[in-house]
C-alpha cells in the first residue's frame, strides 16, 4: 500500500533530468593531441672535480672564508640543550632510584621485623604445647602407677 502511495508520488514529480544520458567518451583534445615534447636541457656535472684538476694554487684567486652557516651558532645551544636534558634524565632517574631503593629497604626492615616477630610467637606457642604435652605424658605416668 505504501508502495503505491510512494510510486504515485514519484510520478506526479516533474523531472528536471533527461530521460537520455549520453555517454561521454574518452578523447584528448587536439591541442594536446598536436603538443610536441621538448627535449630536456643538458645536465651540467655534478661532483668534487666538475671544474678539472686545479694543479697550482697560485693561479686560484683569493678567496675570503664565507661566514659559517647559521645553524652553526644553533648548533652549540642545540648541544647544550641536549646534554642538559641527558643530565636532567639522569639526575631525575637516579633520585627516583634512590627513593624506590630506600622504600624497598624500609618495607624489608619492616616485613622482617614481623616475620623475627612471628618466629618468636611460633617458638613460644611450641613450648607451650610441648610443656602441656610433658605434664599430660606425666599425669598419664602416674595414672598407669596407681592402676599397678
Amino acid at each position: 500500500m505504501s508502495s503505491r502511495i510512494l510510486a504515485a508520488s514519484a510520478r506526479a514529480v516533474p523531472r528536471a533530468v533527461p530521460a537520455v544520458r549520453t555517454a561521454r567518451t574518452f578523447q584528448t583534445s587536439a591541442t594536446l593531441r598536436d603538443a610536441v615534447a621538448t627535449p630536456l636541457p643538458a645536465r651540467k656535472p655534478v661532483g668534487a672535480f666538475r671544474g678539472g684538476y686545479v694543479l697550482s694554487t697560485s693561479l686560484v684567486p683569493h678567496v675570503p672564508p664565507r661566514p659559517p652557516p647559521f645553524w652553526h651558532e644553533r648548533k652549540l645551544t642545540v648541544v647544550l640543550s641536549l646534554a642538559r636534558s641527558l643530565l636532567g634524565f639522569f639526575a631525575g632517574s637516579s633520585l627516583a632510584g634512590a627513593g624506590v631503593y630506600s622504600y624497598l629497604v624500609k618495607e624489608y626492615k619492616l616485613s622482617n621485623e614481623l616475620l623475627t616477630e612471628d618466629i618468636y610467637a611460633l617458638q613460644a606457642a611450641v613450648q607451650r604445647v610441648t610443656v602441656y604435652v610433658q605434664t599430660l605424658e606425666e599425669k598419664m605416668d602416674a595414672l598407669e602407677r596407681k592402676r599397678k
